[in-house]
């Protein structure tokens, strides 16, 4: 199909992006597809002027089937018009309320593609999968827009859906319903990006797989699995959450049963297995989503399946049996201020942080390691406050405990797991690279959509702006233009990014070219030195992050619960040879006392 162009009455002072309603056009293996071409103009700080090509809602599989694998699209006849999104996967509709609000189906499995314009020739390729817990999210939000990576890049970038909740990893724990589906489907777009991607100009030799929480999650996943690993090269993984790879169950009782508890919500046959997932299938799609949300908090998990995953990813780290490509991980300073929210009524939308004097501190210290697990008690709690607290000033009854009570949650949650993740891969001296973002954004990510609050700092999520340059969108901005310093920085985390996907390294953007110097130097994280990127103006290095800190979470504290869980062991052992000693003591007595009253001694 020709392109055709219409004038454009708009003129860019500083940057936007325009549709410029030409029509290109691309064969994939099932068929003709064609998009839109946009402009993306920039007189501020790249000063480039250029433009991209979308492709949206491009199917890479047949409308799944409730609870199966993803089964590959076939052809289609005349022009797929890849010009529209199409909906995103079932979830709570309540999450978009102060967003857009996209059409949600079970027919979900499409993915986008964003590529330089003209077609380039061999290009990287950057493949997303979306945040959100698993139970959240799409490829068709806004600040997920790929046009500003592609064009200041010069990569093709790929953003896809994938099932959430239920739909995407409910286990019978058996063949009736094995799991894992969202990452099947992660599978099966990133096995479409390798069969199809030649066409819009992109390597299939270098493709990178990214994610920011659960997305990163995810990215960690597909290393440990054989389906997935032949599909891509190397891996970017935005914030490792709540024990990253340790959240992966491997407990098909448990699975069954959680199961055949959903399946008694709705009077199926809690007997058999294939006959409580045929009966959940025709339940409706949004009762199903919300019992699992009422009951089954902890429900959504990735699983060892025996198929995707054939064990769990630390036996596969212990034995060096995975995939072992180049990663970039990191994580943001502030990412505990999401959590603490949830510790004060309204401040998720508020302007100004709340205040947590000490009591209140105690108190959310207590609800945070109980919730930990199970071997938490008061030691443990008393060595983490012994750790964050300024005891300088503990006896100010004014005092606000509330940064640092944000700061115990980033390094609980997230810094702490990235930093152990990174470790176990450093010692295996593959190409390890970990950055720590400080840079409070001008706006933040919650802002563009009017949702707030203004108090999350460098928080979770925050990240995304500057890896897709959504300063650079004017539709997110209207209200707040993006600062000009985190423009600057955004194309300097671009440019990182981008690099790493071209050359496995994010100081250079090909493997002949000099390793960066100055602020571009970004050394590998290596077991002797442990140095970092700190993203921040100046974008200077680092060593030994969090340190102190995380000694006390991966190690201190384990050795704690060793020790306390050995100590209560030995007193229960104690006690139970203490009663078998008062029972024979006590059988002694009565025989003495027979002995006694026998007149054993009468001549």
């Amino acid at each position: 199909m020709m392109p055709k162009r219409v004038s454009q009455c708009l003129i860019c002072l500083v940057s936007c992006i325009l549709v410029v309603y030409s029509q290109p056009s691309v064969t994939v293996k099932q068929g003709a597809l064609f998009g839109e071409t946009v402009d993306f103009v920039d007189n501020e700080v790249t000063k480039i002027q250029t433009q991209v090509d979308v492709f949206k809602g491009i199917p890479f599989a047949e409308p799944p089937i409730r609870f199966t694998p993803p089964v590959t699209k076939q052809s289609w006849e005349g022009e797929w018009n890849a010009t529209f999104f199409r909906p995103a996967c079932v979830q709570p509709g309540d999450f978009y309320k102060f967003w857009f609000k996209p059409e949600m189906s079970e027919d979900c499995l499409y993915l986008n593609v964003y590529a330089p314009h003209p077609k380039p020739t061999k290009a990287p390729v950057m493949v997303l999968l979306h945040g959100g817990g698993y139970v959240l999210g799409s490829a068709i939000e806004d600040g997920y827009s790929g046009v500003p990576l592609a064009a200041i890049g010069d990569v093709i970038i790929v953003t896809t859906n994938y099932r959430l909740g239920v739909f995407g990893f409910l286990s019978t724990g058996d063949s009736a319903s094995p799991g894992n589906y969202g990452l099947l489907d992660q599978t099966e777009a990133l096995r479409w990006v390798q069969e199809n991607i030649e066409a819009f100009g992109g390597d299939k030799d270098r493709v990178t797989i990214f994610g920011e929480s659960a997305g990163a999650r995810a990215a960690h996943i597909h290393l440990f699995s054989k389906l997935s690993a032949p599909y891509f090269h190397q891996a970017i993984m935005q914030v490792i959450t709540e024990s990253g790879t340790a959240r992966v169950r491997s407990d098909p009782e448990g699975e069954r049963n959680d199961a055949l508890y959903l399946g008694s919500q709705f009077n199926c046959d809690t007997t058999n297995t294939q006959a409580l997932v045929e009966c959940l299938r025709a339940v409706d799609a949004m009762e199903l989503m919300s019992r699992v949300r009422n009951y089954l908090r902890g429900f959504i998990q990735m699983l060892v399946d025996g198929h995707f995953l054939q064990d769990t990813p630390e036996s596969f780290l212990l034995r060096g049996d995975f995939k072992q490509c180049p990663i970039i991980i990191g994580f943001n300073h502030d990412e505990g201020t999401l959590n603490t929210a949830g510790y004060f009524e309204g401040s998720n939308v508020a302007k100004d942080p709340p205040y947590a004097n000490k009591d209140k501190f105690d108190e959310m210290v207590s609800g945070t390691v109980q919730w930990s697990g199970e071997f938490f008690n008061e030691l443990m709690e008393n060595a983490i406050k012994q750790e964050y607290v300024d005891w300088s000033q503990a006896e100010n009854v004014s005092a606000d405990y509330l940064d640092t009570f944000v700061e115990l949650r980033t390094d609980q949650t997230y810094s702490c797991d990235a930093i152990e993740t990174a470790k176990k891969h450093a010692m295996m001296e593959l190409p390890v690279y970990v950055y720590f973002l400080t840079q409070i954004p001008f706006n933040s990510v919650f802002e563009y959509y009017g949702r707030g609050p203004g108090w999350f700092k460098a928080g979770h999520v925050e990240d995304i702006q500057y890896v897709f340059g959504t300063g650079f969108i004017t539709e997110l901005l209207e209200a707040q233009p993006a600062s000009l310093e985190d423009k600057e920085l955004s194309v300097d985390v671009i440019t990182f990014w981008t690099n790493f996907a071209s050359s496995g390294d994010p100081s250079r953007r090909n493997t002949s070219d000099p390793l960066g110097n100055g602020k571009w130097a970004w050394p590998k994280f290596e077991m002797s030195g442990q140095e970092y990127k700190e993203i921040a103006t100046g974008l200077p290095l680092g060593r030994t992050l969090r340190a102190d800190e995380c000694n006390l979470w991966s190690n201190l504290l384990e050795e704690l619960r060793i020790y306390m869980v050995s100590m209560d062991d030995a007193e229960r052992e104690w006690r139970e040879h203490f009663e078998y000693w008062q029972q024979d003591l006590e059988e002694w007595r009565l025989v003495f006392q027979t002995y006694k009253d026998d007149d054993t001694c009468q001549t």
